[in-house]
């Protein structure tokens, strides 16, 4: 155990989707397997990689045989969206183990933990009562100021999963619809953002690694953000709250490059009058009464800060060229 920390016991699964990530899948395996609290259980789910990484996957289902399982779920659809159906394909097989998880740990092919990372993670959650947390690797402060968990990284206690019934809806946004989900339930979410870990990609651009061929639309590979404009509107997102956050990404979001700030905006408002998208299978807006009146009151909420605090935001309008910008 790391000094200074008293954690006896955790049981935690980890779920790792991945695809083409044969360029990092290797230290972000390892920075998980050679955490001080080992995992009970590894489950990683390849997309149909094309650059060696399903072997690799399946080298470290012979090194670790009794933690480590390596499966496929091959998809026609190579966006990022997609890993939606590699978590609950894990979430299925880790529930077929028959283990009272406590904690399940939603890992990236692309990150490096600390050694110590889920023990201190797991000992604060724990001491603070927080159900869903996680470190942080830099991601700029939102409007509101207050940055909510990551992605990956992400520690969530069995109780959280099975109120969500160990499953993500299959639409844009179901990464953070856990959280806003988790919360309408009156479960308590923090980012340690001292709890520092590494992202090895350009963020959001070369996230999961697709090949040009998978995705002729955009060159630059990766979703290149284009579905986070939807799972705002699908989240229910307020769209002064978008109109804001765009103005804020503008300015002075150094991880987002411009031109995908203004698409996000607009895919976001793209919903409300363009037909075709609303065929789009991961457009779902199924949401009962009780979660849209969090989340309307929540964004309301957001909306209020931004604009009670006209003169905290916009100084930072001056400093904007002290950004390190990704054009």
């Amino acid at each position: 155990m790391s000094e200074g920390w008293t954690l006896v016991q955790c049981s935690y699964a980890v779920i790792l989707p991945t695809l083409n990530g044969m360029k990092t899948i290797e230290r972000a395996i390892d920075s998980i397997m050679g955490q001080t609290v080992a995992p009970t259980a590894v489950c990683a789910v390849d997309g149909g990689s094309r650059d060696g990484t399903w072997q690799r996957l399946v080298d470290y289902a012979k090194e670790y045989p009794e933690v480590f399982i390596a499966c496929r779920n091959d998809l026609p659809d190579k966006h990022s969206v997609v890993i939606v159906h590699h978590y609950n394909k894990a979430l299925d097989i880790l529930q077929g183990l028959d283990i009272d998880f406590q904690y399940y740990f939603f890992h990236a092919d692309d990150c490096v933990f600390p050694r110590d990372y889920v023990e201190k993670l797991a000992v604060r959650m724990s001491e603070d009562r927080i159900d869903v947390a996680s470190g942080d690797w830099g991601v700029p402060l939102p409007l509101d100021r207050q940055k909510a968990p990551q992605g990956a990284g992400r520690l969530v206690t069995r109780r959280v999963m099975k109120e969500l019934g160990f499953r993500f809806p299959t639409m844009y946004g179901y990464e953070s619809w856990l959280l806003h989900k988790a919360e309408q339930l009156g479960f308590r979410l923090e980012c340690y953002t001292d709890l520092r870990f590494e992202l090895l990609t350009r963020f959001g651009i070369e996230a999961w690694h697709p090949t040009p061929e998978d995705t002729p639309d955009m060159p630059t590979g990766g979703h290149s953000f284009y579905e986070w404009g939807r799972g705002m509107r699908l989240l229910g997102y307020h769209p002064l709250y978008v109109l804001l956050r765009l103005f804020s990404d503008l300015l002075w979001n150094a991880s987002i490059p411009r031109k995908y700030a203004i698409r996000m905006a607009w895919d976001y408002f793209e919903t409300f009058w363009n037909p075709t998208v609303r065929l789009d299978p991961y457009c779902r807006t199924d949401y009962d009464k009780v979660y849209k009146d969090h989340m309307t009151a929540k964004q309301i909420i957001r909306v209020g800060y931004a604009l009670a605090f006209p003169v905290s935001n916009l100084s930072r309008l001056f400093r904007w060229k002290q950004c390190s910008r990704i054009w």
